[in-house]
């Protein structure tokens, strides 16, 4: 019993520090996955990791020595990913993804590796959830077929 108490304590802590998100967007647009460091003020993080769970050991991007590595990178991610902001400037590591389709839904996740540590560790989990078409009466729809009217009139003077 009290075996079991520790690892229930031990992994409730290691998940409290990971936060999770479920961002949902639409084909065609252009997401930001938002992922932030604590690293401290000056030292910006050695790599950075987004995976995707159901992908095996291929990225969606590893960025490491200041560019994007695309050795490991999965083959529908390349040229359509992108940190944020590649200064990594107040611990943004958040990932922008391109042309989002319905093959890019999935639980994203953010690792980070700093300066000193062996291993990436797991700051964010992001669930995408991307449709083909907005909802029927979203204000950013246009009309309901997805068309976008034009009214043209003469003005007789």
């Amino acid at each position: 019993m009290v075996r079991f108490m520790i690892v229930w304590f031990c992994w409730t802590l290691s998940i409290g520090s990971v936060s999770a998100e479920d961002v949902t967007r639409y084909s065609g647009e252009n997401v930001t996955l938002n992922c932030k460091t604590t690293t401290t003020t000056g030292n910006k993080p050695v790599a950075v990791e987004w995976n995707r769970t159901d992908l095996g050991e291929e990225f969606v991007l590893l960025f490491r020595d200041d560019q994007i590595d695309p050795s490991i990178q999965h083959r529908s991610y390349k040229n359509r990913v992108d940190l944020a902001d590649r200064q990594m400037k107040d611990g943004n590591v958040s990932l922008v993804l391109m042309n989002v389709t319905t093959s890019d839904n999935g639980t994203y996740e953010c690792r980070v590796q700093n300066q000193g540590s062996l291993d990436p560790e797991l700051i964010r989990t992001i669930n995408l959830h991307v449709s083909l078409h907005p909802p029927p009466g979203d204000k950013n729809s246009g009309n309901q077929d997805g068309s976008i009217g034009l009214i043209v009139g003469q003005h007789h003077s």
